[in-house]
């Protein structure tokens, strides 16, 4: 787990810029009700630690790609991130859902991402990022920051290329 957050203001806080404006905290960005705002802020999150752990990050140009963004771990051997966050909520009730949301109302079906090869849910709230491995099957609906252990990203796409190598 990492927070490329930590250091910088605390919510609530304000500093002034070299020029003398006033600045807050980005968590008030996210604080509005629109869930394609604490989309963008949570990819965003894991796009600056993805890249302060040294991965060059690859996002799709399509919102109706089915994942949020790639990383090289190995020449090519790519690694496929879901994006799930809310930054309303800290660890203790964060969590991120294991498939799409599709409905019947909808063109769009509820699509498993362990069944079109995503291999990471990294899961964003108030205290960092936190990465997981999709499990396969659909035995489980979700992953919970406070109930499931993550991994060391690092260790996990190190040990991947070692069993593939």
């Amino acid at each position: 787990m990492s927070n490329p957050f930590d250091g910088i203001l605390k919510e609530g806080e304000r500093s002034q810029t070299p020029e003398g404006k006033i600045r807050g905290w980005v968590s008030n960005f996210a604080r509005h009700d629109s869930s394609e705002k604490n989309k963008a802020l949570s990819e965003k999150m894991v796009e600056l630690d993805l890249t302060m752990l040294g991965y060059d990050v690859h996002m799709p140009s399509s919102r109706d790609c089915i994942h949020d963004m790639v990383i090289e771990i190995d020449q090519d051997h790519w690694i496929k991130i879901q994006v799930k966050g809310d930054m309303t909520k800290d660890r203790t009730s964060a969590k991120g859902n294991l498939s799409t949301r599709g409905s019947d109302k909808s063109e769009r079906q509820n699509t498993w991402y362990a069944d079109v090869g995503i291999h990471i849910l990294a899961i964003v709230c108030q205290d960092g990022v936190f990465y997981y491995e999709i499990p396969q099957g659909r035995n489980q609906k979700s992953i919970s920051v406070n109930s499931n252990t993550h991994i060391d990203l690092k260790e996990w796409a190190n040990e991947r290329i070692r069993l593939h190598s």
